[in-house]
This record gives C-alpha cells, sequence and structure tokens, in this order.
C-alpha cells in the first residue's frame, strides 16, 4: 500500500469527469492537522462502514492484522471513506480473552435450548473463576455473541440489553474489573459470527494485538470467528474450563 493509491484514484475520478478538489482538501487538511511528515499511505475504498469494515480489503493487498488495523479514517469523498495509514503503526501491544455467550459463559436455567424470558440464566460452573485468572494476567475480557432472535423478534434490543449488562455487572462484581462487550442482532452482518468484524472493532477500541489474543466458545462459528479474524488461539470452552494455568 503507498501514496500509487492517491495517484490510482486521481485517474479513475478524472475518467468519471469529477473534480478531485474536495478529495486533495481532505487529505491536505488531515496532513496539516495531525502529520508534520508528507508521505503518507493513502487508501480510497468503495462502499461503506468504518475501518473494521475494510480491514479485510487490506490483508488481501498482503498486509499484517497489525498494519491494516493502523489506519485513521480521515473523510469520505462521494460517500465512500478514505483511509491514510500512519508511518508510525499504533503500538497494539494489549491482549484479549475473546469469549462466546450463549452455552459458554450461561446456560439456562430451565434446561431449555432458548431461554424462557431474559432471567432464564445462570453462569455455567467454572467459567467466573476462569475469566478472573485472565484478567489477573492483563486481558481484556471482551464477550462477542450473535443475537439473531432480536432481528426474528424472539426478543427486543433493549430486552437483550437488559439481560446482558445484569450478566456483565455479575461478571464484573466477580472479577473486580471492568467488562467488554458487542453483540449482532442480525442473521446477515460483517459483525455477526464467523465473520471477524467483533475482533477487529475491539482491536481498534482497545489496541488490541490479535496475535496474543484467545477465542473461548462452543460453536463452528466460533472456532471459524477465530481463524478469520486470525485470533492467535482458540479454545472450545470444555478445554477452557478444565486448563487450570492460562495458555
Amino acid at each position: 500500500m503507498s501514496i500509487r493509491y492517491l495517484i490510482v484514484l486521481e485517474k479513475q475520478l478524472e475518467k468519471m469527469g469529477r473534480k478531485i478538489k474536495t478529495f486533495d482538501q481532505i487529505v491536505d487538511d488531515a496532513f496539516k492537522l495531525v502529520f508534520a511528515e508528507k508521505e503518507r499511505r493513502i487508501v480510497y475504498t468503495t462502499g461503506v462502514g468504518g475501518l473494521e469494515a475494510h480491514v479485510e480489503s487490506f490483508l488481501k493487498e498482503g498486509m499484517s492484522v497489525q498494519d491494516a488495523l493502523s489506519f485513521v479514517d480521515i473523510g469520505d469523498y462521494e460517500g465512500s471513506p478514505i483511509f491514510m495509514m500512519m508511518n508510525k503503526p499504533k503500538q497494539m501491544n494489549n491482549k484479549a480473552l475473546f469469549i462466546d455467550l450463549d452455552g459458554t459463559i450461561i446456560k439456562t436455567k430451565s434446561g431449555e435450548t432458548f431461554p424462557k424470558n431474559i432471567d432464564d440464566w445462570e453462569f455455567i460452573d467454572g467459567v467466573l473463576s476462569r475469566i478472573r485468572l485472565y484478567r489477573d494476567n492483563g486481558y481484556h475480557i471482551c464477550i462477542v455473541t450473535n443475537q439473531a432472535g432480536i432481528e426474528l423478534g424472539y426478543i427486543t434490543k433493549e430486552q437483550f440489553e437488559t439481560k446482558i449488562d445484569s450478566i456483565c455487572k455479575e461478571i464484573e462484581q466477580y472479577i473486580g474489573h471492568s467488562v467488554n462487550y458487542s453483540y449482532c442482532g442480525y442473521g446477515t452482518s460483517y459483525y455477526r459470527k464467523p465473520n471477524p468484524g467483533f475482533a477487529y472493532q475491539f482491536a481498534l477500541e482497545l489496541e488490541l494485538d490479535l496475535r496474543k489474543s484467545v477465542m473461548i466458545g462452543d460453536m463452528e462459528s466460533d472456532a471459524k470467528f477465530a481463524k478469520n479474524a486470525m485470533i492467535g488461539t482458540y479454545m472450545d470452552i470444555k478445554d477452557f474450563l478444565e486448563y487450570k494455568t492460562i495458555v
């Protein structure tokens, strides 16, 4: 990735008869406000969404995950985002314990496959102490969960958020640290596992090195999520509960 992307963009816009002035102004302003050096990596992408939604296209260009996550959003042109890569990539050295929710952290009290209501849950035996061990060893705790039942009408967004907030509060009281969570309420989405959106979202927010991070789950989609996001280690919940140390 290099300044050649800007040159290509100029040619593309000339062919379409569009003026480049607006784009130049966006880039120039970003240089003046944020950066002192002249040479930067510029990327203009088609499509919508934040940086995390475009990481995969950067990876296909041969970038490492860390480099791909070192871009900053500097504006948009004709409705598509423009990203600029910092010459000095972010020091993304933090690590996370990504962990699924249903069947991994909690199970239903009723014994039914699906909960009867938002109070029909309890922690799986032993999971809280294992989560605390990882947090005590410097891992951010990030719950990542698919909740397509919201789109299907089985539960409302507000009901689920009440439930997950209660779960997180109890975990936080047990481990003595804050817990992060993200959920996808749609059947099709870049943030629905096994797509890697959750991982890139938290990597950007928490400056994570995904290669040092761990994913815990109970479904094939969890394992594929870890693989797609290039998370360093995946463990099934059964193995996670059996281990007495961190990986």
